[in-house]
């Protein structure tokens, strides 16, 4: 029985960037924000536009080992993007078929409306698919937006790789440290740039209480500065936290 499930969601991140991290940058930064479900991303046909088959590699957290998608819908000035399954994954676990449409509308210079559409087919009429296919679509619009805003005030970085050092680690006492060393950061007007994090928790109620100190040198005396390094840290806190 074919069926469809449609959502939208806001994000706070300006079209064209969110619409090259959705539809272009996909081999790069699905496993950089999903690290622990997917180790790899390849492209196996075509070009990146509309043709273009992908081969995901799942993690030891997922069941399925891989999934090939093919791009069904691609049009750059109209944002909108459209994958479907055609081998493996969703296809082994109760689904015949499954589609995924992204269509991107600016609603400000640093805001996104995003409309997502499942169309899908299972082997069994159990209610909770609906549900669960938007819900996994939203997640990862979640992830990439927090990892987006973490990168740059407005999603716009034009960051290709971070190099970063471990340059603490206490594991006795639940504190890492890490430095920037190569690109990233530094590529935006920052000359140096540590992070260091301190987690202490209660088991009882399952609850973690991160500690953040940053430690930065700027090339500039932008006042704005300490505002946008705290909304980035605890941006990419948000994302772990959603992620796990």
């Amino acid at each position: 029985m074919r069926k469809e499930a449609n959502t939208q969601t806001k994000v706070g991140v300006g079209i064209e960037a969110f619409w090259k991290a959705l539809g272009k940058d996909v081999t790069v930064l699905t496993p950089t924000v999903l690290p622990k479900l997917v180790k790899e991303v390849e492209v196996i046909e075509g070009d990146g536009g509309l043709g273009t088959v992908f081969l995901f590699h799942f993690g030891s957290d997922v069941s399925m080992t891989y999934q090939k998608e093919k791009i069904v819908d691609f049009d750059e000035s109209l944002h909108q993007f459209g994958l479907e399954v055609i081998e493996g994954g969703h296809l082994t676990i109760g689904f015949s078929s499954y589609k995924t449409f992204f269509q991107l509308t600016a609603t400000a210079e640093t805001e996104t409306l995003i409309n997502v559409k499942v169309i899908y087919e299972t082997e069994s009429d159990e209610t909770l698919a609906h549900v669960k296919t938007t819900k996994s679509a939203l997640a990862y619009i979640k992830l990439l937006e927090d990892y987006l805003l973490s990168q740059g005030s407005e999603g716009a970085s034009t960051v290709t790789y971070l190099k970063e050092k471990i340059v603490e680690l206490d594991a006795s006492m639940h504190r890492i440290g890490f430095k920037v060393v190569e690109e990233g950061r530094l590529n935006h007007g920052f000359s140096s740039y540590k992070s260091n994090y301190l987690l202490t928790g209660r088991e009882d109620q399952q609850v973690t209480l991160v500690n953040i100190k940053v430690v930065y040198e700027t090339e500039t005396e932008e006042t704005c500065v300490p505002e946008d390094v705290a909304k980035s840290t605890l941006a990419n806190m948000k994302s772990f936290e959603t992620y796990l």
